[in-house]
């Protein structure tokens, strides 16, 4: 008697599980496809995408590099604005061939143009703080895409 009271608690526990795992991952994702959809809406009204080309194995454009830190600076400026994507050498090759990106880091628009990360012309900067700079070059960044 105690063998099938055992094996009656098993087979509610399993279906227990399969009910859990079944209603939270359809909850999951629910979540994943109003990320997408809300993504999709600021491309739509926006257009601006900024495209970030790195690879790990090189100084100037891996995750500790200058140019992948202005471009995280940026993101965290204009996020609401713009749709950044960043494509890693080794993981993302047959796009960069595409593309015809031969070097990194390599920083293109969404109409897949280069991108140089400088200030405009002629700028002034001996009387501006590093803020004013920073700011100043992120927004010409945003205005060449």
């Amino acid at each position: 008697m105690k063998f099938e009271y055992i094996i009656a608690f098993f087979l509610i526990l399993i279906i227990g599980f399969f009910i859990y795992k079944h209603y939270f991952l359809k909850e999951n994702l629910k979540n994943i496809e109003k990320k997408d959809e809300s993504r999709k809406e600021r491309l739509e009204n926006n257009g601006k995408v900024l495209q970030y080309f790195g690879g790990d194995y090189c100084p100037f454009s891996n995750s500790d590099s200058n140019a992948y830190k202005v471009i995280k600076d940026f993101e965290d400026e204009y996020g609401n604005k713009v749709y950044v994507k960043y494509y890693w050498v080794g993981k993302d090759d047959a796009y960069m061939k595409q593309l015809n990106v031969e070097y990194v880091p390599a920083i293109l628009n969404g109409n897949n143009e280069s991108i140089e990360l400088a200030l405009p012309e002629n700028t002034e900067t001996k009387d501006m703080s590093t803020n004013d700079i920073k700011t100043l070059l992120l927004e010409t960044i945003y205005n060449k895409l």
